[in-house]
């Protein structure tokens, strides 16, 4: 230090120690400061990670209502099949119930047909025999079966009926 006075030394003293204690506080309230605006950084930081996942949790639940939809979509979909499976395969056995009835009618009513046909045929129906025959057997004699038929048959009886016991 050069040779100044007194009371110049302290006064120079004291000037760079208000200048050093000036230069602190401001270095110290930039500090401080610094830490305001770090821990308002950090703040901001967590908002917006907080807003992400946030939009993130939104969009997920989401996707998952709209899974869950066309899951239920999809379940309503089978279950309407298999009631319009089950309605069809109710009228395809009522059309084929309908189809056997009406081939069992068809079926008798050719059975019922054929009988007809026959007894008209033979002249099985009493009045029908007696109205139409009636000339014939009163023209012609009533003819008895020869001995040989006759001898025939009583031979031939005795012989199937031991077979039959045997």
């Amino acid at each position: 230090m050069p040779d100044l006075p007194r009371p110049t030394l302290d006064r120079q003293v004291v000037l760079r120690l208000a200048l050093l204690l000036t230069l602190g506080l401001a270095h110290l309230i930039l500090l401080l400061l610094n830490l305001a605006l770090l821990l308002a950084l950090l703040l901001v930081d967590l908002l917006l990670l907080l807003a992400l996942h946030i939009a993130q949790l939104d969009i997920l639940l989401l996707d998952l209502l709209l899974l869950l939809t066309f899951g239920l979509a999809h379940l309503i979909l089978l279950v309407l099949d298999d009631a319009l499976l089950f309605a069809l395969l109710l009228v395809d056995l009522l059309l084929l119930l309908t189809l056997g009835t009406a081939l069992l009618i068809k079926l008798l009513l050719n059975i019922t047909l054929a009988a007809i046909v026959d007894i008209a045929t033979r002249g099985l129906i009493p009045g029908q025999r007696l109205g139409t025959d009636a000339h014939a057997q009163e023209a012609q004699p009533r003819q008895l079966p020869d001995a040989s038929f006759h001898a025939f048959l009583t031979d031939a009886y005795p012989r199937h009926f031991k077979t039959a016991m045997a």
